[in-house]
């Protein structure tokens, strides 16, 4: 049996104090990384931006204005669309062994920033056992080209995506080694953060509200989802301790301090530390639900009662009453697991941020 956990608030667990408060000179860069020692990169001169012209978000055409204002720099820039489901993890891989390849630019939503980053990876073979990459390799960049762009909230904050470009082409950049999730029963890379639960069931009522587009959609579907929610019977272990176990309506692990653009659910998360995150919203029912949601959308919900949060290294999710109601970076997970397991990839993925950021 694994050991349990301390809760909330109750002091130390494993790696990591869990109540809540930030470490003292813990900077934020955009939120969500350590401000490391810079290390200041070259003038980008070349960069392979990917697009994936699905996307709802306008991804193509803010490609071609990106594109544009990048050549009018002198920074040369290969276009490469993606043709298929998980194409840009191909192309991605391809583009870092490419000689002279100073970034690779995505362009598109979460899910397509999220192929990006395992392809760069596998490429600059950090996955699965972590990095960091060369010095002389490649380093991700990120447009919002999507209706979900927490990646790049994430990284870049509000700052606008003509003022980011404007900083590769000052040549304003430093490059920062974030983390990865693997999923152990597909081998795939998450970068944004995974969960089960509400998340998931939003995901599902969004799927039928076709109708809607945009935020609009996606607060329609979490309003339905919350409303009808019925927490699934599980139970959550992070480096062996258990954590939670009984009816779960959230589990957030990560990765990013935010989900759905806004929603601070891991507020002690970095991108760069090493640690995954997990936030569990233990409930009974949709009626004690609701309370506890509101508390997060407040940014009040560490120490609260039926909150757990926890930082490690291996994350074991399961549900004893079906499949895991399980999604990673905005993508809903189609298999039947009642059991998923995530570990962390270390410092896999070199990302250009701005040196003022």
């Amino acid at each position: 049996m694994p050991r349990r956990a301390g809760i909330v608030g109750a002091g130390r667990f494993d790696h990591a104090v869990v109540d809540g408060r930030q470490p003292p000179g813990d900077d934020h860069v955009a939120g969500d990384a350590r401000r490391a020692p810079a290390r200041r990169l070259a003038r980008v001169r070349r960069v392979v931006l990917i697009v994936n012209p699905a996307a709802r978000g306008g991804s193509g055409p803010l490609a071609a204005e990106a594109a544009a204002l990048l050549g009018a720099g002198d920074v040369e820039v290969d276009i490469l669309e993606t043709s298929s489901r998980a194409g840009a993890v191909d192309l991605a891989a391809g583009a870092v062994s490419v000689p002279g390849t100073s970034a690779v630019l995505s362009s598109g939503g979460d899910g397509t920033v999220r192929e990006v980053a395992e392809g760069m990876a596998r490429g600059l073979q950090t996955w699965p056992d972590g990095g960091p990459a060369p010095a002389s390799a490649p380093s991700l960049l990120v447009l919002p080209g999507g209706t979900g762009n927490s990646v790049y909230t994430a990284l870049y904050g509000d700052r606008p995506w003509q003022a980011l470009v404007a900083a590769i082409m000052r040549g304003a950049m430093r490059r920062l080694d974030i983390d990865l999730m693997r999923i152990a029963e597909g081998d795939v890379a998450v970068l944004l953060g995974a969960s089960t639960g509400f998340f998931r069931w939003s995901l599902d009522a969004a799927e039928q509200m076709s109708h809607l587009s945009g935020r609009e959609r996606y607060m329609a579907a979490g309003l339905a989802a919350a409303a009808g929610l019925t927490p699934y019977r599980g139970r959550v272990e992070v480096d062996g301790a258990l954590v939670a176990d009984g009816g779960l309506a959230l589990v957030a692990a990560g990765g990013a301090v935010h989900r759905s653009g806004t929603v601070a659910i891991l507020p002690r998360s970095r991108l760069d530390d090493g640690l995954i995150d997990v936030c569990v919203l233990e409930t009974p029912d949709a009626e004690s639900f609701l309370p506890l949601m509101t508390r997060v959308l407040e940014g009040s919900h560490i120490g609260a009662a039926g909150v757990a949060y926890a930082q490690g290294r291996r994350v074991v999710l399961a549900a004893s009453d079906g499949p895991l109601p399980f999604e990673h970076d905005g993508e809903r997970w189609s298999g039947q697991d009642r059991t998923i397991t995530l570990t962390m990839v270390a410092a896999a993925l070199p990302v250009a941020v701005p040196v003022d950021g």
